[in-house]
């Protein structure tokens, strides 16, 4: 997915729905390989990331700014991985896909979960 997106240096890229956790290597992988390759990168989440986004180099955008109504502000490319499913029902869902739409000028990637395999 990421070879897909064509990331380029000065690029504006926002991360809808980071972890503060850092615990594991892969946690915010796609902001982490933006940033790597000279994207400037702002995160938000309904948690408070603040200091994970100061700890890798990120903007940190909390979530209130990022739903009120005023905000304006535009990215490159917007992703959001695993929030899909803790949205609700289709018309969270859809909601969701609105908003990360509103905030991209160019790119939206979005990734849930690989499926359980129902036994």
């Amino acid at each position: 997915m990421l070879d897909a997106i064509p990331l380029r240096p000065g690029m504006e890229v926002l991360e809808v729905g980071t972890t503060p956790d850092m615990t594991f290597p892969d946690q915010n992988f796609f902001s982490k390989k933006a940033l790597g390759l000279g994207c400037k990168v702002s995160v938000t989440s309904v948690e408070d990331c603040s200091n994970m986004a100061r700890e890798n180099g990120f903007q940190w955008i909390p979530w209130s700014e990022v739903t009120a109504t005023g905000f304006r502000q535009t990215f490159d490319c917007v992703i959001s991985a695993a929030v899909l499913e803790h949205v609700g029902e289709t018309a969270g869902q859809l909601a969701h896909l609105r908003f990360l739409g509103r905030l991209s000028r160019h790119w939206v990637a979005i990734t849930t979960p690989k499926p359980r395999p129902l036994v």
